[in-house]
């Protein structure tokens, strides 16, 4: 270690906070699984993300690694999030609005009141249906979220979400036909079409890979094959 530079860093240009997404991340003294371990980090444990670094690789070749105040955490379990707050839609619109989490995680509670019981967490960028603003007893503001998969009803504070503009769901690129997707499960990529030009090429957590079992063994739970897109 004592012959290892130092690692390249850059600054995120951006005030990050990171969330753990792992049951228990270790943190390091640098950059480096061999480095002087000084501690964990747990399950949506936050903290300050002061830049990015160059360090080992881990996993499928991810050589970025977050620096925070203690030491060096790799980047692979941690989501970096930008906390904001926001101000209650107000006219509320007819019919609710989508809306999208702008906490690290908010407690969706089943009644609007601070120490009602807790339903879920929901995550930083996850979206809801907003179906309506009301207030507790102390006057705070709280959304009524629409489960429509389980068809049920709880609620977050209303600073949390931010309402999604009908900007945003816009058709990106409506006069081209030939679109296509294409998700490599081994690489674990994901790469958007129009006609022969990309227009996307991102990484993704495509879902869960059976590592001991004599039939599954390696294979990808994702469904693989053709599927059309509506």
């Amino acid at each position: 270690l004592a012959a290892t530079p130092p690692p390249r860093e850059s600054l995120t240009g951006r005030r990050l906070t990171g969330r753990v997404q792992a049951v228990g991340l270790n943190f390091y003294e640098r950059p480096f699984r061999g480095s002087k371990r000084l501690g964990v980090k747990y399950l949506d444990n936050l903290f300050p993300v002061f830049s990015q670094v160059d360090g080992e690789a881990l996993g499928r070749g991810n050589t970025t690694w977050f620096r925070l105040p203690e030491g060096y955490i790799h980047s692979s379990f941690v989501q970096p999030v930008q906390p904001r707050l926001n101000l209650p839609v107000s006219p509320f619109p007819e019919g609710g609005f989508p809306g999208e989490i702008t906490q690290p995680y908010v407690d969706a509670r089943k009644q609007p009141a601070r120490y009602s019981g807790i339903l879920y967490r929901l995550y930083y960028l996850s979206a809801y249906w907003v179906r309506a603003l009301v207030t507790d007893d102390a006057g705070q503001p709280w959304y009524k979220l629409h489960d429509d998969r389980l068809d049920i009803y709880y609620y977050v504070p209303a600073h949390s979400v931010r309402r999604v503009t009908p900007q945003e769901l816009t058709p990106l690129s409506p006069g081209v036909r030939d679109k296509r997707i294409v998700v490599n499960l081994s690489d674990q990529r994901l790469t958007a079409f129009e006609g022969a030009r990309v227009v996307l090429d991102t990484p993704i957590s495509g879902g869960l890979r059976i590592i001991k079992d004599e039939i599954w063994n390696g294979r990808y739970l994702t469904p693989t094959g053709k599927f059309r897109v509506e």
